[in-house]
């Protein structure tokens, strides 16, 4: 019997898939926080920056959700897509809940709220934590997948 997949290199798995899902989505989770991020800030000026920040991060989470449940559905049967799963999860929740709160206190901030002001730092810096541990998850699992 000959089957479309038999000429297909051993390599060529699921498993292969969600490695390669994982890289991509590291990878870009350090080139976002680590480099694309830095540049926006010294690069563009005020509400060029603000306007670019509130397009680019509902794409940013929506990415990274997206390649955490591929990835996460391809390795269903270990352990490991429990941890990709929550990441997609949280990429989600940050999107739909946590964004739409730092806009608005960011608003509230550049219209010289003082309490939005304290708002903004508190809901920044959790989001940070939150993408932090959503980086460290993420290599983790991939290192895990290449062993």
């Amino acid at each position: 019997r000959s089957s479309i997949f038999a000429a297909m290199p051993p390599y060529l798995t699921l498993h292969t898939l969600s490695a390669f899902l994982t890289a991509l989505l590291l990878g870009g989770m350090v080139c976002f926080a680590f480099f694309l991020t830095p540049l926006v800030f010294r690069f563009l000026e005020g509400p060029v920056r603000a306007e670019f920040l509130r397009r680019i991060f509902p794409v940013y989470y929506r990415t990274g959700a997206v390649l955490a449940i591929l990835a996460a559905l391809g390795i269903w049967y270990r352990g490991e897509a429990l941890g990709l799963a929550a990441v997609g999860v949280a990429f989600v929740l940050v999107l739909a809940l946590l964004l739409p709160a730092i806009n608005r206190a960011r608003d509230g901030r550049d219209s010289g709220d003082e309490k939005a002001t304290a708002r903004f730092q508190r809901l920044h810096r959790l989001s940070v934590a939150i993408n932090l541990g959503q980086m460290i998850v993420v290599a983790v699992v991939f290192l895990r997948l290449l062993a």
